[in-house]
Order: structure tokens, then sequence, then C-alpha cells
């Protein structure tokens, strides 16, 4: 199965990717993610709470019920 976990616990950027970042609130609503993890130049890992309200789907995945 392609769903792997990274080893901070999460799938999102690991074992699915979703292009561009400005969707990543859909980890939240497909992959049931509360956080993602990204690296940063000069930083290092960053961990955002999802879902983000600064990025696309923040309220809920799109589809229509």
């Amino acid at each position: 199965m392609f769903l792997r976990h990274h080893y901070k616990g999460t799938i999102g950027g690991t074992g699915v990717k979703l292009h561009p970042s400005s969707l990543c609130n859909l980890y939240h609503w497909v992959l049931g993610e509360d956080a993602m993890w990204r690296l940063q130049n000069y930083v290092g890992w960053i961990r955002s709470k999802l879902p983000d309200p600064a990025w696309a789907y923040a309220d809920d995945d799109g589809l229509v019920p």
C-alpha cells in the first residue's frame, strides 16, 4: 500500500504528496491527519496544525454531499 507513515507519525508528505502545498488541508479531510510536517531551509522540521485556515479546503473537503 502507498500510505506509509513517516517516522513522525503522519502519512502526508511521505506516503502521499499533494502539489501545490496549498492543498495540504486535504491531508486532514482525506487521511484524518491533525498535523503536517515540512522541512524549511535553515530552520528544520516545522509542524503545522491541520486544517490551516490560510490554505484551501480549511472548512471542508469541497465535495458536494
